[in-house]
């Protein structure tokens, strides 16, 4: 039986709560910031404010994966589920983003929660969840910044 990892990481970011959800918003240009998509797109387009219900197709180099977006409210709470291919060793992957105003700008927590299909792979999936997720939240700090000066 394969076990469950998570991880949670802060971001302080000197952008306001808005312009971090807009830069989360824009799908067709995560390609542009985030690391490891190559392509992001809506495939089934959600409630205009926050995506809610509708589906992200996303591509990290070969494979691609498929985010439904389960709740939101606009600029301080986003969160998804990931459809992910068989190949990678993940099931039940949830994605959980809160955006708290600050005095000079914004927090960002980023928290993923999933289950390894193999359990003697956990504490690789562990710490490639971490360290991805941490360079993920610093670019979406950093693009939101760099969009609001």
């Amino acid at each position: 039986m394969a076990g469950g990892v998570s991880c949670r990481v802060e971001r302080s970011s000197t952008a306001k709560p808005a312009a971090i959800y807009d830069v989360l918003m824009d799908i067709e240009r995560w390609s542009e910031w985030m690391p490891t998509v190559s392509a992001a797109s809506w495939e089934q387009r959600g409630e205009p404010d926050t995506g809610l219900g509708g589906v992200r197709r996303v591509r990290s180099g070969i494979t691609i994966s498929r985010d439904r977006v389960v709740d939101g409210v606009q600029p301080s709470h986003h969160a998804y589920t990931a459809s992910l291919p068989r190949l990678w060793p993940v099931r039940e992957f949830r994605g959980d983003i809160r955006i708290e105003e600050r005095p000079n700008g914004s927090l960002i927590v980023w928290t993923v929660t999933c289950k390894s299909r193999i359990r003697r792979l956990e504490e690789r999936l562990q710490n490639t969840v971490d360290s991805t997720y941490t360079r993920i939240a610093a670019a979406l700090a950093e693009e939101a910044e760099r969009r609001a000066r």
